[in-house]
């Protein structure tokens, strides 16, 4: 499929496509150029996006990814490892839970008082 197709799959855009591509998040198994030297992307580069897109909204950066994927599908990694990085990044996304949820307690104050004339 060609970017376009891609990117409308995957809700990415082609921009981002050829920056994960261009860091090395993308290899030869996901694009392969054809003979007018467009992009060829396999279907498996759906499900790749897909990885690299809940990766960063878990908050890995680039590069976390990148190393956690060549580690995992290498098998350097353990399986303890691998349980050790998820739950390290499980209690990171709640720390980050916890903090937003007094930021919003926070506002809701703020805003009550707002409401009342006080401030």
């Amino acid at each position: 499929m060609v970017i376009g197709e891609l990117a409308e799959k995957t809700g990415m855009s082609t921009h981002a496509i050829r920056f994960y591509e261009k860091e090395g998040l993308l290899n030869g198994t996901h694009v392969q150029r054809s003979e007018n030297n467009y992009r060829c992307y396999s279907t498996d580069t759906i499900e790749r996006l897909q990885l690299i897109k809940q990766g960063r909204a878990a908050g890995f950066t680039l590069v976390e990814i990148r190393d956690l994927i060549s580690a995992w599908q290498s098998g350097d990694m353990t399986i303890e490892e691998k349980i050790q990085i998820v739950q390290q990044k499980i209690a990171d996304i709640d720390s980050r839970i916890h903090e937003l949820a007094q930021t919003k307690d926070y506002l809701r104050s703020k805003l009550s008082l707002i409401q009342a004339g006080i401030a």
